[in-house]
């Protein structure tokens, strides 16, 4: 039995990002290429000057490129794919999988802000071994890390909860956690007025070492 969850797209997003950034490059070129000119530099540095500003133009839209590129991988969600003995994580075009036997742990991050949400996997220190993989015994494995950001509450919930009761049934181990705990007032070491909408430091004693 095969299931599958798959985080929501944002295309317009993507879209966005894409014309902007060609905008901001055809700009780049126009200028370099076609406004500039020898008479915008001295005579005797037209030349070196005008080969200089086009290099640049160029390497300047080859970066530009390669963030646009980024962006719209960055934009495809994760899917996760859960058999009966086997786990696959797809980035975009890149997919990567694991026998459960193999996975020693895994960690379901929870946090308030969901950007920060996934299931991480640990795998067993035999598999690392035969692999030849550069991941670290006791590190979770990037390309298997599942990003939760796009995914629904329900979605998220379903696929932590059935990946828990598969890795506990071949002997793994799954394990929560809540993230960094949000600071109180306590310790910002501030107190509200009764309406909430001040906040009053409060004073700090500071006795000197007694010799």
């Amino acid at each position: 039995m095969s299931q599958t969850w798959t985080g929501q797209s944002r295309p317009w997003l993507a879209r966005v990002a894409v014309a902007a950034g060609i905008a901001a490059m055809l700009v780049i070129l126009w200028t370099a290429f076609l406004y500039l000119s020898a008479n915008n530099f001295r005579p005797d540095k037209a030349a070196l000057g005008l080969t200089v500003v086009r290099v640049l133009a160029v390497a300047l839209c080859l970066f530009f490129a390669w963030v646009l590129l980024r962006i719209v991988k960055a934009n495809v969600p994760n899917t996760m794919v859960l058999t009966d003995d086997e786990l696959t994580v797809r980035h975009g075009d890149e997919a990567h999988s694991i026998k459960l036997k193999d996975v020693d742990a895994v960690v379901y991050v929870m946090t308030s802000v969901q950007s920060g949400a996934g299931l991480f996997i640990y795998p067993r220190e035999e598999y690392l071994a035969e692999t030849g993989s550069r991941v670290k015994y006791g590190d979770a494995d990037p390309a298997l890390t599942v990003s939760l950001q796009r995914f629904t509450d329900q979605d998220e919930r379903a696929a932590a909860l059935a990946l828990r009761d598969k890795i506990k049934a071949v002997g793994g181990r799954f394990g929560t956690s809540t993230g960094p705990a949000e600071a109180t007032d306590e310790d910002l070491n501030v107190t509200r007025t009764g309406g909430g909408r001040l906040r009053i430091a409060k004073p700090v004693i500071r006795r000197a070492d007694r010799p």
